[in-house]
């Protein structure tokens, strides 16, 4: 039986097979996985409907799976921070860099090859895309 927070399978055999450095994206309703991400990336739709599931209840329960080593996370444009940077930070560990980069730009955070998983949520804030580089397990 599994005692971790995540029960999904497909999240659960991501996570498993992904690697030190590799890629986990956690996006909002509004990202297009379609365009954006090859069909090679695997990718696992939580967006249920509008506001459910959000990227902070995604990000908290994959903390509690794996180890992270640095987010990337979207601004906007005009490098103003979205209001779930607020989350991030609280949920984050303290010690694990939070980088800025332009919504945009999100897209040069990972490439295809290095990305172990993408997970769509239905949250509906603008610019709440994170992208987190896995860590080393702790001994």
């Amino acid at each position: 039986m599994i005692n971790g927070t995540i029960i999904h399978p497909d999240i659960l055999a991501a996570l498993a097979r992904s690697g030190h450095t590799g890629k986990v994206l956690i996006v909002d309703g509004h990202f297009p996985s379609s365009t954006f991400l090859a069909p090679s990336v695997p990718k696992v739709f939580l967006n249920l409907r509008p506001g459910s599931l959000t990227v902070t209840e995604v990000l908290a329960a994959v903390l509690d799976t794996v180890t992270v080593e640095s987010a990337v996370a979207a601004t906007f444009e005009d490098d103003e921070k979205p209001d779930i940077w607020a989350d991030y930070e609280k949920t984050l560990p303290p010690g694990v860099p939070l980088v800025p980069v332009k919504g945009s730009q999100i897209t040069s955070a990972f490439s295809d090859r290095d990305t172990a998983l993408a997970i769509m949520t239905g949250d509906t804030r603008a610019a709440a895309c994170i992208v987190l580089s896995l860590g080393l397990r702790a001994a």
